[in-house]
């Protein structure tokens, strides 16, 4: 008898445990995973001595939302311009270091240059072209930016903001 309650019990327990929404695709552990890959760029920008690029981009037809992040070949303080001088090895280029694939069920609202520090501070509004990029400086100083993001029926807004001066980022909820 109390192997069979404990049978019902085990059963019990993983059914109730079963959702249709995916482990970990949420805004809030999205928002946090955006923020790790923005202070690992100023991290890498900071002991490296090369200029570190965040680029968020919006959904395509056959890949989901993505945060890329980019290595500038070149070692300083100079700003990255011109196109890749290609040979062995590459110079004044940019290249990616690591690519992280968003869920679907997470959607990016917009970027804008703007800090944001309190919510309901912007209209905010989907954007479906969206190609956002945040810079860090060897200093460890930013372009700065605030990235809006919400679950497929935006009930759950969170929004990363990047600070100029000290390159800092930091998930929040509500916009």
């Amino acid at each position: 008898m109390m192997v069979v309650v404990a049978v019902i019990a085990v059963l019990a327990g993983l059914m109730i445990s079963l959702s249709t929404k995916s482990y970990g695709a949420n805004p809030r552990a999205v928002s946090d995973q955006i923020v790790a890959t923005m202070n690992l760029a100023k991290l890498r920008a900071i002991s490296t001595r090369r200029w570190h690029r965040v680029e968020v981009t919006g959904p395509t037809a056959t890949t989901p939302n993505s945060v890329i992040l980019w290595q500038w070949s070149d070692v300083g303080m100079g700003v990255p311009t011109g196109s890749c001088v290609l040979g062995p090895p590459a110079t004044a280029c940019w290249q990616v270091v690591e690519v992280t694939s968003l869920p679907r069920t997470i959607v990016i609202h917009n970027a804008t240059t703007t800090v944001y520090a309190s919510a309901g501070a912007a209209s905010v509004v989907q954007d479906p072209s969206l190609d956002f990029l945040i810079d860090f400086r060897p200093d460890g100083s930013s372009t700065a930016g605030t990235v809006f993001l919400a679950d497929s029926s935006s009930t759950h807004p969170w929004r990363v903001l990047v600070y100029q001066a000290t390159g800092s980022s930091y998930a929040r909820e509500n916009w």
